[in-house]
């Protein structure tokens, strides 16, 4: 996904208090810590193609605040490495596991309930220097469809609007230290 260099940029981007979003693959994209941080944990595998139940965790959050209690979609319904709570994540969405089949249930260390969706605000950088960030991540968005539904829309706008009022990049606040300088901006 990037070159050394561009992965040194990313975790200092990080560090420095960068905000980050997720989607679907994020997960499993540059098996480094960085990547790890930022999503808060590493897609482990999934069963087949299926139709699930999500159920939301939080109904305040931005990316959950316009979903119906439970959920259903058809999607890839990831399975992950660690817990994203153990990072400091806080899950918002789950999947319930009754609602599906998955051969290979119970083989990972994601935590209960399933992990879907989450954020956190801390943790995004591996070398912080105290300005939190913000990350946010869903598992979801595999199914071309997903991207014309206004549900999964709203999950997907309302996570980009929780990153974004975080303030700490320049995308919301011109006075922050990270984020693009604009058009006149030359890289070093």
């Amino acid at each position: 996904v990037l070159n050394s260099s561009g992965k040194a940029a990313f975790q200092k981007y990080l560090d420095r208090g960068g905000n980050v979003v997720g989607v679907h693959a994020a997960t499993n994209c540059m098996l480094r810590r960085s990547c790890f941080y930022s999503s808060g944990s590493q897609f482990q595998g999934h069963p087949a193609f299926t139709n699930a139940t999500m159920v939301v965790l939080d109904m305040i959050h931005p990316s959950t605040a316009g979903l119906p209690p439970r959920w259903n979609v058809t999607d890839e319904i990831y399975n992950f490495v660690t817990d994203p709570r153990d990072l400091g994540a806080v899950v918002v969405l789950s999947a319930d596991e009754s609602s599906y089949r998955d051969p290979s249930r119970g083989q990972s260390a994601q935590g209960d309930p399933h992990p879907i969706a989450w954020y956190q605000e801390r943790h995004t950088g591996t070398n912080s220097t105290g300005l939190v960030g913000r990350s946010w991540y869903t598992g979801l968005g595999h199914a071309a469809a997903a991207w014309k539904d206004d549900v999964f829309m709203s999950h997907i706008l309302g996570g980009l609007a929780y990153v974004l009022a975080s303030n700490t990049t320049r995308a919301m606040n011109p006075d922050a230290t990270v984020g693009s300088l604009g058009p006149k901006y030359t890289p070093v």
